[in-house]
């Protein structure tokens, strides 16, 4: 049947019945398949050209489908089931209609194997390569007639597109076309041909070790020829428009010569060539129109492409393949020419700059809304190369770009894939670009729900098994953005599933850019989600807060400024509360570095790490932010409300020394900083100060602890055995209320009376002690001198005071914190003061490690009262800060007793001292006192004379008798005597 006689509502109704049973189980009849094939003729309306693509379409996909679910076995020639059945269908009516005289039916089956390359190019191949086939085809170009010979030659043009088909173009069909590209009769004809031998030029360029491919002729040389004619016609004002097609086609293969695309960007053909869309949108059928948009999409596509960034890795491959190819190793020169110089970044730019005037972001916005998965692909690379330089990311916002990208994201989003294919993230590459240097209204608009939208294909773009390093860096900027704008949006990112965890991995990645967009994308994290600040130990987090944390801080010291402005800012939003304070103490006590890490952010000189060289160059001053940051973590670890232990946060303070870097900071030695900086250190060392106190000697916790960890240092253990010898000392009992700053326990020369608890030690019980050779080591541990005097003390207190024998293993634990307290007090000097409104006094515990003093308040009716006296009540004795103040002294040698030989005693009081000092000796005459010495005997002896004059409240006579002797055994002479009565105030003045 001839198919001129086919009438076009006939082959509607055939087509229309073919379309049902497709989608059926009924196969089609000859009738419906003759119509399918007659569909095609250029002859027909674009309508039923559409209808024909659909149904041609729709046949071959259920005919695959039907083929690969009955099991059908591969062909001969290796091609699947389904190519094998649609060419047993297919080839008898193109073969029929190729072999008839008529130029109707050639024209028919010439136009369906073009229209089925197009459709189904595996099949249409299949059907090309049977054996005479092309000869088939070489005859009709011998007489054709012109509507015959364009087909023909788009024909050729299809199969040229195909590798295994270039193969067996015959040499006279390469010369036909070769004399149809430069006659001037027919444009159509013309520019199939072009478009035929671009093909074959390409095809053969790509793999000229084929050599099946040898009759395929190299016209690269006559690319600039081929691109000035199309060109031309493209420009041209011929009413005749059934060459466009080609025309752009052709441009989209020669458009990949670098010489070709500066020719291109011209702004008065581009402005033509996307105007031809619009022009022919009302008149062309859809099939017509997508093609012409898809051609035009890959010329602004190519002439916007940037050279490929690859990796050291990717770039060792390429040159394996190149080797593989060309059968030797390239030279590096060679390698390093593979790019055109139209190829760098300055001509790329400048192109995409005359693309966007010439109108190609209307042509992207009509691109985007297209179903065709091939041309939303272009579109994805088209504003991903304009994005690259930041001066067209504007343009690109005001064109509705970034609604586009979504469009086109979304459809990929909406698919039922398992998995999301690699093209997707090229999209979603172009919008993270956009949403890295803008803001989040700027790119989504106002509607929160389209920010919250867009976190899903970020987190595709990092998490993606494809994704590059630079597509996970852009993904964590853009992220990091939208985490900024408000808290819904970085609380939908913390709980995106796998997110959270790929950006923490990220932290630890070699690219330090990467590194540094995971470190602020989590800042901003904890600044904007609850969750995300409990996981890093705002409240709770156990053993993994603390780890992460440790990282942070470990971010902190990096030498990249942004990642250590972002850890550091996270550190400070942290540390406001108090969970994250114990962890950043905790870390400083395990490892001594959280402190001098935080603190190098203030003053970069401070090492962090004890090998550090010192002579490494630091810059003199820190940044402003670093600065500040540090500044608020320490006032916020500091505070006193984050119950972080008072004494140790002290040591770890004085061990960075943190006071001294504040206050070069507050003195401007650091640098100058903004009032805010200034007065957060300020209060940062305020608290410092009342710390110091605590370690410093008029405090009796630091002092306390400062005496036990030189005893610790140099003690060793001793087991006393069989000695029954009551409480270590000499100090007179000061009863069950003692008051007295330097006891722990009662004990000293007395013996308790009947009903008193024995202080006996047990015989078996392990003491620690200083070794008397030690002592001048442990002394130095506190910086006092080991003098003779100073040393002469503590032999004495080793021999118990004369009540042990003199090869005594040394001084314990009680004498040597009674002793210490003395000189350690006495250094401050007669001007020093102790701390206003307080006395101390040591719990009777003895030897505990968590001995503590006790403070006791004074009254202002005590401070009022005499400065002279004590005065007791209750269970307790204040001492006047006059009198607490005169106690003390230097530990040097001239100070013991040096402020009492300016004492004067009246007559009646030097009476009252001679008196008491004689019944130290009852048998010997008035006459010889002043030549006598009081040993520890003696005073053992007189003890109970003595008793009623000292009151609970006064230190021990073994420290006082040590203090105003100045004998090196510590005897007394009547005049220390006399002085020692002064300053217990046993006489009346």
């Amino acid at each position: 049947m001839s198919a001129c006689g086919d009438s076009v509502q006939r082959i509607h109704q055939e087509l229309d019945n073919l379309l049902n049973k497709s989608r059926g189980t009924l196969s089609p009849t000859h009738d419906q398949l003759s119509s399918l094939v007659a569909a095609f003729l250029p002859s027909h309306p674009p309508t039923l050209h559409s209808k024909a693509y659909l149904v041609l379409s729709t046949f071959c996909q259920a005919t695959r489908s039907s083929a690969s679910s009955g099991g059908s076995q591969q062909g001969e020639d290796g091609s699947d089931a389904g190519t094998e059945s649609l060419s047993r269908i297919f080839q008898p009516f193109i073969t029929s209609r190729l072999s008839e005289s008529t130029d109707s039916d050639t024209l028919a089956g010439v136009s369906f194997l073009s229209a089925l390359f197009q459709v189904d190019r595996r099949v249409a191949s299949h059907v090309f390569l049977q054996e005479g086939f092309v000869d088939l085809l070489s005859t009709l170009i011998v007489s054709p007639s012109p509507p015959g010979s364009l087909e023909v030659a788009r024909l050729f043009a299809h199969a040229s597109g195909h590798k295994a088909c270039r193969g067996v173009i015959p040499d006279e069909i390469v010369t036909w076309l070769r004399n149809q590209s430069i006659q001037t009769g027919d444009r159509a004809l013309r520019a199939a041909a072009i478009l035929a031998l671009v093909k074959l030029s390409r095809g053969t360029a790509s793999n000229t070790s084929n050599l099946a491919e040898t009759h395929a002729v190299a016209v690269e040389p006559r690319d600039e020829f081929f691109t000035n004619l199309l060109t031309e016609m493209i420009t041209s004002e011929s009413t005749d428009r059934s060459f466009i097609n080609d025309a752009v086609e052709g441009l989209s293969y020669l458009s990949t010569n670098p010489v070709v695309k500066q020719s291109l960007a011209d702004t008065a053909f581009l402005r033509v060539l996307f105007g031809l869309i619009s022009k022919r949108k009302p008149s062309a059928g859809p099939h017509e129109y997508t093609t012409i948009l898809y051609g035009i999409l890959l010329i602004a596509s190519n002439l916007c492409a940037y050279k490929p960034r690859l990796s050291k890795e990717q770039q060792q491959m390429a040159k394996l393949r190149k080797f593989a190819e060309g059968g030797k190793q390239s030279d590096s020169k060679n390698d390093e020419l593979s790019y055109h110089p139209m190829d760098i970044d300055k001509h790329v730019q400048a192109r995409c700059h005359k693309v966007i005037e010439s109108g190609v972001l209307d042509i992207l916005t009509v691109a985007a809304g297209v179903e065709s998965p091939a041309s939303k692909a272009i579109v994805g690379h088209i504003y991903l190369n304009l994005v690259e330089d930041n001066r067209n990311r504007g343009k690109v916002l005001q064109s509705g770009g970034a609604k586009n990208l979504v469009r086109v994201i979304k459809a990929y989003l909406s698919s039922t894939a398992d998995s999301l294919p690699s093209e997707v993230l090229i999209p979603i590459q172009a919008l993270a670009k956009l949403a890295i240097t803008s803001s989040p209204i700027q790119v989504f608009g106002p509607n929160e729900g389209n920010m919250l939208d867009a976190i899903r294909p970020f987190s595709h773009l990092i998490l993606h098994t494809s994704s590059s390093t630079l597509q996970q860096f852009e993904a964590l900027m853009a992220l990091t953005n939208l985490a900024s704008y408000n808290p819904a949006c970085a609380s939908k990112i913390a709980s995106t599933p796998h997110l959270l965890n790929k950006i923490e991995l990220l932290l630890l990645e070699d690219h330090i850019l990467v590194r540094r967009a995971s470190c602020e994308l989590i800042c901003n994290l904890i600044a904007g989600s609850d969750d995300i600040f409990a996981r890093y130990g705002g409240e709770g987090g156990g053993q993994s807060a603390k780890s992460k944390v440790q990282v942070l801080l470990a971010m902190s010291d990096v030498e990249d400024l942004p990642t250590r402005v972002a850890a550091s800012g996270a550190l400070a939003m942290l540390t406001s509360v108090p969970n994250a304070c114990r962890i950043v103490f905790d870390l400083q006590r395990e490892h001594r570095r959280a402190f001098s890490v935080i603190a190098q952010l203030i003053d970069p000189s401070v090492r962090t790490y004890e090998t550090d060289d010192e002579d490494t160059a630091t810059p003199e001053t820190g940044d402003a932010r670093l600065v500040h940051r540090s500044v608020v973590c320490f006032r916020n670890i500091l505070d006193a409300d984050k119950a972080l232990p008072r004494m140790e946060l002290a040591e770890e303070t004085e061990r960075v020394g943190l006071f001294k870097i504040f206050a070069r900071l507050l003195k401007g030695e650091l640098g100058s900083y903004d009032s805010t900086i200034m007065q957060s250190a300020a209060e940062a060392t305020k608290k410092l100060v009342e710390l110091a106190k605590l370690r410093s000697d008029d405090n009796p916790i630091g002092l306390r602890r400062r005496i036990d960890e030189a005893f610790e240092a140099t003690a060793t253990a001793s087991k006393r055995d069989n000695e029954e010898v009551c409480t270590p000392g000499g100090f007179i009992v000061d009863g069950a209320e003692s008051t007295s700053l330097y006891d722990e326990e009662p004990g000293g020369f007395l013996v308790p009376e009947e009903g008193e608890p024995s202080h006996v030690r047990d015989s078996t019980a392990v003491e620690s002690y200083i070794p008397l050779t030690s002592v001048p080591h442990a002394l130095s541990l506190l910086s006092l001198e080991p003098d003779d005097e100073v040393l002469a003390v503590f032999r004495n207190a080793a021999t118990g005071w004369g009540a042990r024998t003199a090869d005594s293993e040394g001084v314990n634990r009680k004498d040597w914190r009674a002793v210490c307290a003395v000189l350690l007090e006495d250094r401050n000097g007669p001007g020093e003061r102790a701390p206003e409104n307080a006395d101390f006094e040591m719990d009777e515990d003895s030897g505990s490690e968590g001995d503590e003093y006790e403070l006791s308040s004074l009254s202002s009716e005590q401070g009022e009262g005499s400065s002279d006296e004590y005065k007791t009540g209750g269970s307790s004795t204040v001492k006047s800060k006059q009198a607490r103040s005169e106690s003390r002294r230097s530990p040097s040698k001239a100070s013991f007793g040096s402020k009492l030989d300016t004492v004067h005693l009246t007559a009646e009081q030097k009476a009252q001292c001679r008196e008491d000092f004689a019944r130290f000796f009852p048998s010997t005459a008035d006459a010889q006192l002043d030549i006598q010495r009081i040993t520890a005997q003696e005073v053992i002896n007189a003890a109970n004379l003595l008793k009623e004059k000292l009151k609970p409240e006064e230190a021990s006579i073994r420290q006082r008798r040590a203090s105003v002797s100045r004998s090196s055994d510590g005897s007394m002479t009547i005049e220390d005597f006399e002085r020692m009565i002064v300053q217990l105030k046993m006489v009346q003045q």
